[in-house]
């Protein structure tokens, strides 16, 4: 069983100068679960509650490949969707919830100065081009803002046509649904992977 989460970003500028259009394609940013050490873990120990609210950290058991893309600049559609190629009799379902990003940038948060602030609209698109706010994009009272998975699976967000330089901390939570062999019934655990990103305002 292989099982990755995948990063797919994309483009949007609606004209490409001739520099860009010769650009050498890069390699999209992609997490490999480590299913085999992760059923181990499993099996041997208790790894925390797996709830949406104190879901599992598991950076030991991914591999990140292709880290061509450390940086997101303008104009670029971001795309996170997890890929399974086949369940086992332990692993029942995969699946992405959502995505919640964190500024944590040391000039955003000094601006701060204690007070609440939400940029997020000065980074990402927020809304549709008719005004409407995107369902799926919700910035949070805590200042994080979360992106769910829509119908296909996808998580999916737009960084505007101007921004800022920023960096980001951004959580990847996913479900799975296990039997394992001391437990009487399949039940499913909650995961959290956190990487880090940097928005940059020119390319």
């Amino acid at each position: 069983m292989k099982a990755a989460i995948k990063l797919h970003l994309k483009d949007t500028s609606e004209e490409l100068d001739s520099s860009k259009k010769t650009e050498k394609k890069k390699q999209q940013p992609k997490f490999t679960i480590k299913i085999k050490e992760l059923k181990a873990a499993f099996a041997d120990s208790y790894m925390g509650l797996g709830t949406p609210y104190a879901p599992i950290q598991v950076d030991n058991f991914i591999d990140l490949e292709n880290q061509e893309y450390a940086t997101i600049y303008p104009n670029t559609q971001i795309t996170a969707h997890l890929t399974c190629d086949d369940f086992t009799s332990t692993i029942k379902n995969m699946q992405l919830i959502c995505c919640k990003v964190t500024n944590i940038g040391r000039e955003y948060n000094d601006e701060l100065k204690g007070g609440q602030a939400n940029s997020w609209a000065t980074i990402f698109e927020l809304n549709r081009k008719n005004g409407k706010r995107i369902k799926s994009i919700y910035p949070a009272p805590d200042g994080t803002l979360y992106i769910a998975a829509n119908s296909k699976g996808k998580c999916r967000i737009n960084t505007c046509e101007k921004i800022s330089n920023a960096m980001l901390a951004y959580s990847i939570l996913f479900s799975a649904t296990l039997k394992l062999e001391n437990d009487k019934v399949e039940k499913s655990y909650y995961f959290v992977l956190d990487p880090v990103v940097k928005i940059r305002a020119q390319r």
